[in-house]
Parts: structure tokens; C-alpha cells; sequence
């Protein structure tokens, strides 16, 4: 079992996945979380991937052992960091591409 542990988008505890940027401390936050407050390009696209692959809704929330399922089902994935010129953006996530390998 995953340990519950801090959104720090939402401020939830709980054992959903995260997106958790290695180099930057309180940086995990829920997946759709991410997307939607970082504009993450990453998580959106995982969570689109995980409901199509798996059959789900695109327009219902996936969350839990749901999306951890569907997470796990997916084939692999390649992120590609396209550079930007935002500011707010260090990471490059609004502008990551994810390609299906």
C-alpha cells in the first residue's frame, strides 16, 4: 500500500498518484491537480492516456486505485521538455510533449 502523504495543490492527505518534481521540496501534487493549477502538460496527458487506455470517461475525475490501475496498464511514454520563456514555467511543463512509444 502507498503511504498518505500531502497534495500540496489541494492540501489533501491521501495515497493517490502525484506528480512530484524531484529537485523541488513540497512539490507533489495530485495528478489532475497539477494540471490544472501548473498547467502541466505531463499530467494532463497521463491522465487523458490512463482514462482512454482503460476505458473510463475522459470527462469524469479518475482518482485512487482507479487511476493507479490505469496508470499501471499504459504503455510506456517519452517526455519531452520543450523549452519556454515563461517564467512561471522553470520546469517546462506547459509546454512538455509525451509521445507513446
Amino acid at each position: 500500500m502507498n503511504p498518505r502523504r500531502p497534495c500540496f495543490g489541494c492540501q489533501t492527505f491521501d495515497t493517490d498518484p502525484r506528480h512530484e518534481l524531484v529537485d523541488v521540496p513540497d512539490s507533489a501534487m495530485h495528478m489532475d491537480c497539477c494540471a490544472e493549477q501548473r498547467g502541466c502538460a505531463i499530467c494532463a496527458a497521463q491522465l487523458e492516456r490512463a482514462k482512454v487506455h482503460g476505458g473510463y470517461d475522459v470527462e469524469q475525475p479518475l482518482t485512487g486505485e482507479l487511476l493507479r490501475g490505469a496508470l499501471d496498464g499504459l504503455p510506456p511514454a517519452a517526455v519531452t521538455h520543450v523549452p519556454n520563456d515563461d517564467p512561471t514555467d522553470p520546469y517546462d511543463l506547459r509546454t512538455a510533449v509525451v509521445e507513446v512509444l
